[in-house]
């Protein structure tokens, strides 16, 4: 499965959510990370968060059964006021990535 989750916690505990989820996924920008993971691998997972997650903390999961189906784009500008771009990623598209 294709997963990406992301945290927004309060900045003494984003360290408890970084180490974890780089045990699994892959650290893509500040508090979000993607992969691939077994379903048996995405509940341990989930089990995990559940121990550490807190009344304040939120943490978004987003899971395709295929990541092919997945279309990620990246957005981005060289200079105020410029022209944005929409670039695909492709990386979560690559069969290597699973190795």
């Amino acid at each position: 499965m294709f997963v990406i989750v992301s945290y927004d916690v309060p900045a003494k505990r984003t360290e408890i959510f970084k180490k974890l989820l780089k045990e699994y996924l892959v650290h893509e920008q500040a508090s979000v990370f993607m992969g691939d993971l077994p379903e048996s691998e995405l509940i341990k997972l989930v089990a995990k968060i559940s121990a550490k997650i807190g009344p304040q903390d939120k943490v978004l999961k987003l899971v395709c059964k295929n990541r092919h189906n997945v279309e990620v784009q990246r957005l981005s500008k060289e200079e105020m006021g410029g022209p944005m771009r929409q670039a695909e990623d492709e990386w979560h598209g690559k069969d290597w990535s699973v190795l």
